[in-house]
């Protein structure tokens, strides 16, 4: 047997051990509540499986979470919560994990409305602009169905987890008046971290296209960063987004999550997790 073929089974057993690993970790999340205690005493209504969107292969469906006992006519702000990326057939029912039913459940327990839901995904190249185009129309319907979801619809809060970082990154440069604040949770900031590759696409996800050249238009955003990240590029693409918001004078609100590492919400169980939700849920009343 040549060394070339040595080497191509190498890789093959490398990338397969890679994607086994992939699957059991995002599995294991799927079965993992938020690591913080919700109030149990406040009940919690849920509308799942609204359907927001329909393509010609799936209809995209969503589910809204709020406080039980409230007036028809009342009108409360939104959290909406982006989820990360991977393969369709392991996330394409992320709303229904228990970390993001958790989300939904959190926000409705604070007197916000929590808004969950499924999308189009990215393939392996970090190439689909459906995404946004989804992620876009999830806020679109919620806007347009506001009275009926107990909604107002001019105070909504984007929470990205993960690569869901990148989409909470579009809304930052010239954001619609109703965006009224922005959370990245271990977020990818900068997709140049991830791949090398350049096209139209990929430039609109570079903190030197969508940061602003100055501070105006700019919603308040909260930055979480798991100091023991180490899913690839990511806590790379945080300070890069750092050094660009600080070479344009561009202030947004930073927490370090010291012992946490990637999902430290479902996975480091400890008092700085907690702390870490609470300081969030104190930024996110602020400034909605």
């Amino acid at each position: 047997m040549n060394l070339f073929l040595i080497a191509l089974i190498f890789c093959f057993v490398l990338i397969f051990l890679c994607v086994l690993a992939y699957r059991l970790y995002i599995r294991r999340i799927f079965n993992l509540d938020l690591l913080y205690d919700i109030d149990k005493s406040k009940s919690i209504d849920v509308t799942k499986n609204i359907i927001y969107k329909h393509t010609e292969l799936k209809f995209l469906p969503m589910d809204v979470y709020r406080p039980s006992g409230i007036g028809k006519d009342s009108k409360l702000p939104t959290i909406v919560f982006l989820h990360g990326e991977g393969p369709e057939r392991l996330v394409g029912n992320a709303k229904d994990w228990n970390l993001y039913v958790s989300y939904g459940k959190l926000a409705a327990s604070n007197d916000f409305i929590g808004v969950t839901f499924n999308r189009s995904h990215m393939n392996f190249n970090f190439k689909n602009s459906n995404i946004k185009k989804d992620i876009f129309d999830a806020i679109t319907y919620i806007r347009e169905n506001a009275e009926k979801l107990n909604i107002d619809k001019d105070r909504i809060c984007i929470w990205g987890c993960s690569l869901g970082g990148l989409y909470v990154s579009q809304f930052i440069k010239n954001a619609p008046d109703y965006i009224k604040c922005l959370v990245s949770y271990y977020g990818l900031l900068d997709i140049k971290t991830r791949t090398k590759a350049v096209n139209k696409e990929y430039v609109s996800y570079y903190p030197e296209t969508y940061l602003p050249a100055m501070n105006d238009k700019f919603p308040p955003l909260l930055i979480v960063k798991a100091a023991k990240d180490k899913v690839k590029g990511v806590n790379e693409s945080i300070d890069n987004f750092m050094k660009i918001a600080k070479m344009r004078n561009i202030k947004f609100d930073y927490i370090v999550h010291n012992t946490g590492g990637h999902s430290f919400d479902a996975l480091d169980n400890n008092d700085e997790t907690k702390a870490v939700i609470d300081k969030t849920l104190d930024f996110i009343k602020k400034n909605i």
